[in-house]
């Protein structure tokens, strides 16, 4: 297996953690949908993207399998600090949290499936391509 295959399987994982993280935030969001002063809270994906980083580790032996690990995700989360058409001062509009979460879920659900082909080709490749 080629650095290429762990390396897609390192940034699959980091996506998936990401929306996963954004569905958490979502739902908390329209918990407090009522909740005064409340501010919603996103994923910041322009962050998420810069700092995944690749990372090589080193080996000790050339046997050895290479490994990739993705950098801490350190102020991802951010909060929407806009001003609400509310008078109670809460941002959160639950028609659009519904939206975001709907698009969460199919974006979710879209990588699992590609992880789960990803698996599906390991599998072909031990079993020499016999199923």
């Amino acid at each position: 297996m080629n650095q290429n295959f762990f390396t897609s399987l390192n940034l699959i994982k980091s996506a998936l953690d990401t929306y996963w993280l954004r569905n958490s935030l979502i739902a908390n969001n329209i918990a407090n949908v009522d909740t005064p002063d409340y501010k919603r809270f996103d994923v910041d994906f322009s962050k998420v993207f810069n700092d995944a980083a690749i990372l090589k580790l080193n080996k000790s032996d050339d046997a050895h399998i290479d490994t990739y690990e993705s950098s801490e995700k350190n102020g991802i989360i951010v909060r929407d600090n806009s001003t609400s058409q509310r008078l109670d001062g809460n941002n959160v509009d639950i028609d659009k949290e519904m939206a975001f979460l709907a698009q969460n879920t199919l974006l979710y659900n879209s990588l699992i499936q590609q992880l789960s082909n990803e698996y599906r080709r390991i599998r072909l490749s031990i079993n020499e391509g016999r199923g």
